[in-house]
């Protein structure tokens, strides 16, 4: 970009950890994050894991400098969870799923997948050749992300497909930032592939702080960061 068209802008990405029944004091945790962005006054919020209504509608509540909001409808909750705030109007605004793993299609309730349902949000900034994508891939709780995990080929398939988005996406000289919760650790393979794959660049690659810590995971897992912002083209 040259000065005349340059610009700065600040995006934050949380998973809110919004499961029904699972999320430990939702409405509290959820205003007080609202305080927070208030507070921060970043431009744009990508969100991940507000899978019901009520916490959707208590962030729009709660967040009145950002009267600009992305989602698609579904049940129970916004599709995939994934919500985009923002202080600037937005367009064109898509969900696209991702493939869903097949190990898992027969051990889960329908209401459970609607729920653990992946996949990214793109919307436009309106009058900006940018882009803004909110994503949110499969989990992988037992904390093992070798080539020999169950999920390591469902997490691939997932990558490489959220690589093609951000292709297409980008395909009249946008730009796109990608942030959101990848479950993936930047020490893994995997975070190796879809960085040769995409051909974006970790805003954060020097920062190796974690964004899922050990009190989640199994005893003797370490503690590491596995949201990311990207950038593209680098």
């Amino acid at each position: 970009m040259n000065e005349e068209k340059s610009s700065t802008f600040c995006i934050a990405s949380l998973n809110t950890l919004g499961i029904p029944f699972l999320s430990p004091y939702p409405v509290d945790r959820y205003i007080a994050l609202c305080q927070a962005f208030e507070r921060l006054r970043v431009d744009i919020i990508n969100l991940q894991e507000v899978h019901t209504y009520n916490l959707f509608h208590l962030l729009k509540k709660n967040l009145p400098s950002y009267p600009y909001v992305a989602y698609e409808r579904a049940l129970p909750g916004p599709q995939g969870g994934l919500v985009t705030l923002s202080r600037y109007p937005l367009e064109k605004v898509q969900f696209t799923p991702f493939t869903y793993p097949k190990q898992m299609k027969h051990a889960l309730l329908y209401a459970s997948r609607l729920i653990h349902k992946k996949g990214a949000l793109v919307a436009k900034i309106q009058g900006k050749a940018l882009l803004i994508c909110n994503t949110h891939l499969i989990p992988n709780r037992q904390g093992n992300w070798s080539r020999e995990n169950k999920l390591y080929q469902a997490h691939e398939k997932q990558l490489e497909e959220l690589s093609n988005l951000i292709a297409q996406a980008a395909h009249k000289e946008n730009y796109v930032v990608v942030s959101g919760d990848f479950n993936i650790p930047k020490s893994s393979d995997l975070y190796t592939h879809f960085l040769d794959i995409s051909h974006a660049k970790d805003i954060f690659a020097a920062d190796d702080t974690p964004t899922f810590h050990a009190e989640f995971l199994p005893p003797g897992k370490k503690a590491q960061r596995i949201d990311y912002i990207f950038l593209y083209p680098e």
